[in-house]
């Protein structure tokens, strides 16, 4: 039964932080206010095959660091294979919208392909919503880069 209850447990935290707001973590798991019940188990007191909190704990931030950095791997991948989407496309026109605009860059996201780049060229008088037609200035597959002008 101890196995099986361990077992549980992990499918549950699996569960809990796969399923769950983005913003949650495996540390969020194992705080006193997280009240876990799965399958009518309450594992809100469970110890974990014998660890310590300070151990959970420690696991727990591991485990999130590392979902940290697989999450930003598969964004440079998205980035990277929208610009060698759009690499033989220099020069087309793209309709989209503004996403952001701050004093560090203006973000446009275009429609078809879907894609996001920098505005590199004809910034200003624009604002969050704003519909555009861009024109595609550059890419950079390795860095995952595209550029737009207007």
């Amino acid at each position: 039964m101890k196995r099986t209850l361990q077992s549980a447990l992990l499918l549950t935290i699996l569960s809990f932080c796969t399923k769950n707001s983005s913003a949650q973590t495996f540390q969020d798991f194992f705080k006193p206010e997280t009240n876990v019940t799965w399958l009518g188990i309450d594992f809100t007191d469970v110890k974990v095959m014998g660890h310590t909190d300070m151990e959970l704990e420690d696991l727990a931030t591991h485990c999130t660091a590392q979902e940290d950095a697989a999450e930003k791997v598969e964004r440079q991948m998205r980035k990277s294979a929208a610009a060698l989407l759009l690499s033989t496309r220099i020069g087309d026109h793209f309709e989209g919208i503004v996403t952001g605009a701050s004093p560090k860059g203006t973000w446009v996201r275009i429609f078809d392909p879907p894609a996001e780049g920098r505005l590199v060229r004809g910034t200003s008088d624009l604002d969050v919503g704003d519909r555009v037609r861009v024109r595609l200035a550059h890419t950079d597959v390795e860095q995952g880069f595209i550029d737009f002008e207007r």
